[in-house]
């Protein structure tokens, strides 16, 4: 789905950031490459992930960082 939506809307993947917590986030991770794994996660997740946060609270300011560049 996020790579059809990515076509349709003329999106590079590498302009997402994707938030995922469960296993079934690792294609998103890996499409996006920037990936935001909230908790631990798995290996694979954590392979995947861009960023981790223990807390969804704290994605505000890698967002907010990640605007500024």
């Amino acid at each position: 789905f996020l790579k059809q939506l990515c076509k349709k809307r003329g999106l590079a993947p590498k302009r997402i950031v994707f938030v995922g917590d469960s296993s079934n986030d690792v294609d998103a991770f890996a499409f996006t490459r920037h990936g935001i794994l909230v908790g631990q996660g798995t290996d694979v997740l954590r392979k995947y992930c861009w960023k981790q946060v223990d807390r969804l609270a704290n994605i505000e300011s890698i967002l907010q960082k990640r605007n500024t560049h």
